[in-house]
């Protein structure tokens, strides 16, 4: 959605942030790109890829099946209106080497699972999609932190991997049993849900 404003004279084109689901493996392990996109094809997840877009899909034709969406007739974009992307459809970029973190910059700040404290002190300072590491222990409670011991509260995430599904915001849809099953299945390990701005 854009949104224009008048300031005198001047039109202001405002670009509003797109909300993205995120499916992350969990503990922090890679899962190819290959295996990923596989499992969204066989499941109708995606279809073909976007022009110019070697990591971007069109919705699927089932992807109704797996994006199970809130409220009892909610307003689905699947075509993009010239270069924008806030329309439903599915990213599945290449693994990183290095932790990436996904967040909404008004996330509240993951809590270590020992002492339930805040990490605000690392967490504030970590942009969106950004490379990044774990503190090696909690600052409130020495406990060794693992991103199996953090609550990431389903605003950010931590990964390796992950497959996004683009123009779906918090509390507006969630991942069908089917598709986490799908991808727990495809890969070995089971599937984190998190929301995020892009």
């Amino acid at each position: 959605m854009r949104v224009l404003l008048l300031l005198g004279k001047r039109m202001t084109r405002i670009t509003l942030p797109v909300g993205r689901l995120l499916l992350t493996p969990q503990p922090l392990v890679e899962v190819s790109q290959a295996v990923r996109i596989e499992a969204c094809q066989k499941l109708g997840l995606i279809a073909g890829p976007l022009p110019d877009a070697d990591d971007r899909w069109f919705a699927g034709e089932d992807f109704l099946e797996h994006v199970m969406f809130m409220g009892c007739s909610p307003h689905i974009e699947f075509e993009p209106q010239g270069d924008d992307l806030r329309f439903c459809h599915v990213r599945i970029p290449d693994s990183t080497t290095q932790p990436t973190i996904s967040r909404d910059p008004r996330s509240p700040a993951p809590r270590c699972a020992a002492c339930n404290q805040g990490l605000e002190d690392w967490f504030s300072g970590l942009t969106n999609d950004a490379a990044c590491a774990l503190p090696p222990t909690c600052p409130h409670c020495d406990h060794m932190l693992s991103i199996e011991k953090i609550r990431w509260r389903k605003r950010s995430a931590l990964s390796l991997s992950r497959i996004e599904i683009w123009n779906i915001f918090e509390r507006e849809a969630v991942p069908s049993e089917g598709l986490l099953r799908r991808l727990l299945d495809s890969s070995g390990v089971h599937w984190n849900i998190s929301y995020a701005l892009g």
